[in-house]
C-alpha cells in the first residue's frame, strides 16, 4: 500500500509570501491573535468547540474564511447563529482561490476544528486544507484526527479538548 496524501499549489503560496501583499481589508479589521479556519462550513466543523474557546479566550479572534454548505443542517445553523453572538468569532465568507493564501499567511494559527463523534467520517477523513496550512508556514493546530496524528503529528499540534 502506498499512501499518497493530498497536494497543494506550493507555488501559489510561495508567490503570495514573496509578494508581501497587504493584509486583506476585512482581516485587517480583526485584532491579533487570529486563529483561522479556511474551508467550507459544514457539519463536520465543531463550532461548539470554537464558541467554548472564544469564551475562554476573549482576546483571541477566531476567523472563518469560506462558504457555507448549501445543505440544510439545523445543528450547523444553530451553531453559526450562536457564534454570531460571540464578539471574537468572525465569518468573512468565501474568497477566490487565489486570495486564500493571503488569509492563511496572516493568521497566527490555522486550525482544523473538526467535530469528533463516534462513527463519524472524521474518524477516517483527511483535512484537505492541511497541506495549504503547512504551505502558508504558520502554526497548525488540529483536533485529534487519526490521519493527522499518524501522518503529521511531528509538525501539527494536536489538541485534545478545549
Amino acid at each position: 500500500v502506498l499512501v499518497v496524501p493530498n497536494g497543494v499549489d506550493v507555488d501559489m503560496f510561495a508567490q503570495a509570501r514573496a509578494a508581501a501583499r497587504p493584509l486583506p481589508a476585512d482581516l485587517a479589521a480583526i485584532p491579533a491573535p487570529r486563529i483561522g479556519y479556511c474551508g467550507w462550513l459544514e457539519s463536520h466543523v465543531d463550532l461548539s468547540l470554537i464558541i467554548e474557546l472564544a469564551r475562554r479566550r476573549p482576546d483571541w479572534h477566531f476567523v472563518f474564511v469560506g462558504g457555507r454548505t448549501p445543505h440544510k443542517d439545523e445543528r450547523l445553523q444553530a451553531e453559526i447563529a450562536a457564534c454570531q453572538a460571540v464578539p471574537n468569532i468572525h465569518f468573512l465568507g468565501p474568497k477566490a482561490r487565489t486570495e486564500v493564501p493571503d488569509y492563511m499567511l496572516n493568521m497566527d494559527v490555522n486550525a482544523i476544528p473538526w467535530r469528533l463523534e463516534e462513527g463519524s467520517w472524521a474518524d477516517v477523513g483527511y483535512p484537505l486544507k492541511l497541506q495549504e496550512y503547512m504551505a502558508a508556514g504558520r502554526n497548525v493546530v488540529s483536533v485529534d484526527l487519526h490521519s493527522v496524528r499518524t501522518l503529521l503529528s511531528h509538525v501539527v499540534r494536536i489538541a485534545c479538548g478545549a
